[in-house]
């Protein structure tokens, strides 16, 4: 099995292409730099990591063989921008993947397993469309980011129009059962695609949305209640109005899906349930938003 690595503090001798021929897919994302990532990435430390750019290669052109190629940059975040002060440090491994069948007893689908070896490092991913992977923890659960970046990646190149992007995953109806009366997820989100989707009023400078969602419940029925929803795009006044919990939407069919009811039907949005502690934002048909390299279009428990 084959493994290279490269490190430097902008990046390697040779930068790997981008791999757009065909027989590759391309994926892209910014994540967290905890300790759980770093770990299993083996990252070497820097001072300050407060995230990752990822660009992942699968290159299928070999008959008989998956390889993939990973290129990783990391380090301080570079203040009023997107990138790293000094360029960041960059990290390239090579080595092979598998698609197998995975069950973490909430959610049912593919898994994408990655191997390289020289150190050993294992990542495992779950598919959640054609354009669209989750990274998983070591214990298989979908890891859980914060208020700045998610640990979902992207496909640069979208592999099929949108009327062809179904749910890859089977949900449990056990994601029914929650009863804590309030939960607060946060994130940062792509912005684009949510502007034209639902039809929100945003420049062409907009890359971001930042997010601080509440839901309620009722402290008896467990029911769901009323939300609170801050964004970018209503600063000066957040949305609320009351929530519910659906089975399927559109073509995301086996899906539970919360919600958001202001009382304007067009203003209504839908959230996909990845777990209890992970939402995906969803359009109005259920196809799961893609985000780009550097926000993904989740949202991440904090309470």
């Amino acid at each position: 099995m084959l493994f290279a690595a490269c490190i430097t503090s902008n990046s390697c001798s040779q930068t790997p292409s981008t791999h757009n021929a065909s027989g590759a897919d391309v994926f892209t994302g910014s994540t967290p730099c905890d300790a759980t990532i770093q770990a299993l990435l083996k990252l070497p430390p820097v001072p300050t990591c407060d995230f990752i750019r990822w660009q992942l290669t699968l290159d299928k052109s070999a008959p008989g063989s998956r390889t993939f190629q990973l290129r990783l940059v990391y380090g301080e975040g570079q203040p009023n921008t997107l990138g790293f002060k000094g360029g960041g440090t960059t990290r390239l491994y090579t080595g092979k993947y598998n698609i197998s069948k995975w069950d973490n007893d909430v959610l049912q689908g593919e898994r994408l397993q990655l191997t390289a070896s020289e150190p050993r490092v294992s990542l495992s991913l779950v598919k959640m469309n054609e354009d669209i992977y989750h990274l998983l923890t070591p214990g298989q659960t979908l890891m859980i980011g914060n208020s700045g970046w998610s640990y979902t990646l992207n496909r640069k190149t979208s592999a099929l129009p949108p009327s062809g992007q179904g749910l890859h995953l089977t949900i449990a109806p056990s994601l029914f059962t929650d009863t804590a009366r309030q939960v607060v997820f946060e994130g940062r989100t792509a912005c684009q695609e949510f502007a034209r989707q639902y039809g929100r009023n945003a420049g062409s400078d907009c890359l971001k949305l930042k997010w601080l969602l509440t839901l309620n419940r009722d402290p008896v029925t467990h029911a769901p209640t009323t939300y609170h929803l801050a964004w970018t795009l209503s600063r000066r006044q957040a949305m609320e109005g009351k929530w519910t919990t659906l089975k399927g939407l559109g073509q995301s069919a086996t899906a539970v899906v919360y919600q958001l009811d202001p009382d304007q039907p067009d203003r209504t949005i839908y959230l996909l349930v990845g777990d209890r502690n992970t939402l995906f934002f969803l359009d109005k048909e259920g196809r799961l938003l893609k985000g780009d390299e550097n926000f993904s279009y989740t949202l991440n428990r904090v309470q």
